[in-house]
């Protein structure tokens, strides 16, 4: 995968164009900044990288890229303050790219509804490796407005933060490969997902585990059963204080 990404890597910055400046996010994903071209500009330059990349021989096995496409002007008319604006607009990129999973592979989004997606409290990690609880606990924040990723287990639940960047991250301390500590030392470790709030949602609360939570800054540890206004009131209080702070 990773020479895969590498490959990729080269050829978009081999094919970009005068005005482009590319960076990769996370994971497999790449953006490019169109500097002084417009949405439809945009547009044109994704479709022809789509095609290049499902035309071309330069890679081991067929591939296909998604685009999620986002204009300066679509918050210009808005109320959003201009300090707010780039945080705004890659929230906007970022619900674009979560629409492309629901697409398939190689589609192109250009547009969503702006009063939707600001509805959407925010994104959550949920790591529980017991299925019937994992589903209990999706269920208790989908229905407080969050979009919710899972990971069963601790290899899965870094790859997905680094894929998701999620807004908080819930944590089961008895997780398999690594406890819910060590995924969290794991994430203390790195310079891009070190901030993301991190809670335990656990049976096991005892001193020593608050003692150890508050050592590795743990915002919360919850004992199971939890109120779901309880738990959806803490990460909803995380992601107000984040976008207070910027």
């Amino acid at each position: 995968m990773d020479n895969t990404l590498q490959a990729l890597a080269y050829f978009l910055l081999n094919r970009k164009r005068e005005s482009a400046v590319l960076f990769r996010l996370n994971g497999p994903t790449f953006a490019a900044y169109l500097h002084g071209e417009d949405k439809q500009a945009a547009l044109e330059y994704a479709e022809e990288l789509k095609l290049q990349v499902e035309r071309s021989d330069e890679f081991i096995a067929p591939l296909s890229i998604s685009a999620a496409i986002v204009g300066n002007g679509e918050l210009l008319e808005t109320e959003v303050p201009p300090d707010r604006f780039f945080t705004e607009l890659m929230k906007l990129g970022k619900e674009r790219i979560k629409i492309l999973d629901r697409l398939g592979p190689g589609s192109i989004c250009t547009s969503s509804q702006l009063s939707t997606f600001r509805r959407s409290s925010g994104t959550v990690l949920l790591i529980e490796s017991n299925d019937f609880e994992a589903r209990l606990y999706r269920r208790i924040l989908e229905a407080g407005g969050f979009e919710v990723s899972h990971a069963r287990h601790g290899t899965q639940a870094l790859a997905r933060a680094d894929e998701v960047r999620p807004d908080v991250i819930i944590s089961e301390i008895f997780v398999s490969q690594m406890d819910g500590f060590q995924i969290r030392q794991r994430l203390l470790a790195s310079q891009d997902l070190k901030e993301i709030p991190f809670i335990l949602l656990s049976r096991e609360k005892s001193d020593s585990s608050v003692r150890r939570g508050f050592e590795m800054r743990v915002y919360r540890h919850f004992r199971k059963p939890v109120m779901p206004a309880e738990l959806t009131g803490a990460v909803q209080a995380l992601i107000e204080r984040r976008d207070r702070t910027g």
